[in-house]
């Protein structure tokens, strides 16, 4: 189980160090020279860690000098764009950089380093590169709305100790429960979510009870960007008992309510192991007229975000 989980969450994990580069902007009949520098441009970066991604449109971004002139076209490299221009005068150059940051999530840069002559252009060039990429270092590399998660999916395990009502049979001390759980994370607190569940439990003379609650609630979640994130909440659905006390009752069901509360330890960005407990805040009618009550569960597990 904790095999598949961490696997999941590592395929979430963004990519954010590709970065598309656009053919080099250059002065008429100098062709040859400016895919020379694009390439030297696209090695300076792949030196320094990034994953630049050549493009080939040469007029995919002409007269792009903005974000929203950019963006919309940076769409199969997550880490933004880069178009550059090579504009001569005399004997000297400048190449200058337009930069789209997709992964810090701040818009557009420019940069620009001068060459006295064309022979420095190849160290011009380098040292534009690497200019890039310090600004890219420099600022975070995805923005928390591009980082942040949307859904959740928790597997657990644990033990539900079982109380009843005077003259309702005697539930064991020890029981399996199996939890599956759903989260849709609406805000970095706020947490709706589906859990299913099933206990297995026996009375006093081994009859099998099952207990399958299905409920929707939510939770709120403390220090949502720590290591260690307590939570606490409420749930609201159904307890169906598939295997009643006394052999001459159907299943029962009844409308249950859950508190909920426990801790999430991110052992890494999108996945992190829960301890979680339970209280059924209602005793489940069944048997006659017994009030059973599931009172606590206690529960281990692990939760993947992606």
């Amino acid at each position: 189980m904790l095999g598949s989980l961490l696997a999941l969450a590592l395929a979430a994990a963004p990519s954010t160090r590709q970065i598309a580069i656009y053919p080099l902007r250059h002065p008429a009949g100098r062709e040859a020279q400016a895919v020379a520098l694009g390439e030297l441009l696209a090695t300076t970066l792949r030196a320094r860690g990034l994953e630049p991604s050549v493009q080939s449109a040469p007029d995919a971004y002409s007269g792009c000098e903005t974000e929203p002139c950019l963006a919309p076209r940076s769409g199969a490299s997550p880490g933004g764009a880069i178009v550059a221009t090579w504009t001569a005068f005399g004997q000297g150059a400048v190449l200058s950089s337009v930069v789209l940051d997709g992964r810090a999530g701040q818009g557009t840069f420019e940069l620009a380093v001068p060459a006295t002559s064309e022979a420095e252009l190849p160290a011009a060039t380098a040292a534009l590169g690497n200019a890039i990429a310090d600004q890219l270092e420099a600022a975070p590399r995805v923005s928390e709305k591009e980082e942040r998660p949307t859904f959740g999916l928790a597997l657990k395990v644990g033990n539900t100790f079982g109380s009843v009502a005077e003259n309702a049979p005697q539930l064991s001390g020890l029981s399996l429960r199996f939890d599956v759980e759903i989260d849709y994370l609406a805000a970095p607190q706020f947490w709706p979510f589906l859990d299913l569940s099933l206990v297995l439990a026996k009375d006093a003379s081994g009859q099998r009870v099952q207990l399958v609650p299905v409920l929707v609630g939510a939770k709120y979640v403390f220090r949502h960007d720590r290591t260690l994130r307590p939570f606490t909440g409420m749930a609201l659905g159904l307890d169906f008992l598939s295997e009643p006390l006394e052999p001459d009752t159907g299943g029962s069901s009844s409308f249950a309510v859950y508190g909920v509360g426990g801790l999430d330890w991110m052992v890494l960005p999108n996945l992190a192991v829960v301890a979680e407990a339970s209280l059924d805040l209602n005793g489940l009618e069944a048997s006659g007229g017994s009030g059973v009550l599931f009172a606590i569960g206690l529960n281990l597990g692990a939760r993947v975000l992606f």
